[in-house]
């Protein structure tokens, strides 16, 4: 598998409690090299309604729909190295006037480089080192609840559908001009003396025939906010993706 480049930064601009809400969405940061700072833009707040997506569609998406497979196989089987293998570096270098949440408390010139974890309605984001993703996925994989259930079904990490972000710079985790491609997992998890559910999208991005991954998208909320999860699940985060299509681990 061809690694992907390193895609370069000079500052990455995250706005001190601005909501990535219905997206990670934003002003990307992957370009090969350093030309304006990126920014992240809000994006609605409003809950999403399940609703279909555009029946076309994207040219890539069939070869994207076979990779979902080994990406279907890798969080069964707690491949963690599929991920890391694929992994689209990126590099963050925090500035002296600069406002990243990640970069709060460090000196100017603090160099970040791995992959991106960003929260989907949050202000959270940074870069994860390769090494340090590797348990940090694991982690995930190992916490979830296999013998918890809801509405939406097992509490074990299961791949639930796939989609694809449009080109217009709502996700940070590709370079510009070209499409963003989610995995959209689910878990049920152990909070407090409860459990709860999260979502996180896997993005991955086409290279040269090549599927290189970008980094993380986490959706968490408290109990009360099985709508979004529900959206999420069903194809109804319209504003994260222009396409979504339910997996169900058939050969296209």
């Amino acid at each position: 598998m061809k690694r992907l480049p390193v895609m370069l930064s000079s500052t990455v601009l995250v706005l001190s409690g601005l909501a990535l809400a219905a997206c990670a969405g934003g002003k990307g940061s992957v370009t090969p090299t350093p030309t304006v700072s990126p920014q992240l833009e809000s994006s609605p707040t409003a809950t999403p309604t399940p609703s279909p997506t555009p029946a076309v569609e994207p040219p890539e998406f069939r070869s994207f729909r076979t990779f979902a497979q080994q990406i279907d196989r890798a969080l069964h089987e707690r491949d963690t190295q599929f991920f890391v293998d694929r992994a689209a570096v990126s590099e963050v270098r925090c500035a002296d006037d600069g406002y990243q949440a990640m970069c709060v408390d460090q000196p100017a010139g603090t160099t970040f480089r791995g992959v991106w974890s960003a929260g989907a309605h949050s202000g959270y984001i940074k870069i994860v080192s390769l090494e340090d993703y590797r348990e940090h996925l694991l982690s995930y994989l190992d916490a979830a609840s296999p013998l918890q259930a809801d509405e939406l079904g097992s509490g074990d990490v299961v791949l639930y559908g796939v989609a694809s972000s449009p080109d217009d710079r709502r996700s940070i985790f590709v370079p510009e001009g070209e499409r963003a491609f989610y995995a959209i997992t689910s878990a049920i998890f152990a909070l407090g003396s409860g459990y709860t559910r999260e979502v996180r999208a896997f993005v991955f991005s086409e290279d040269d025939g090549d599927w290189g991954f970008a980094g993380e998208l986490l959706v968490r909320f408290g109990p009360d906010a099985m709508e979004i999860y529900r959206a999420w699940l069903s194809g109804g985060s319209t504003w994260y993706y222009d396409y979504w299509e339910r997996w169900t681990r058939a050969t296209p």
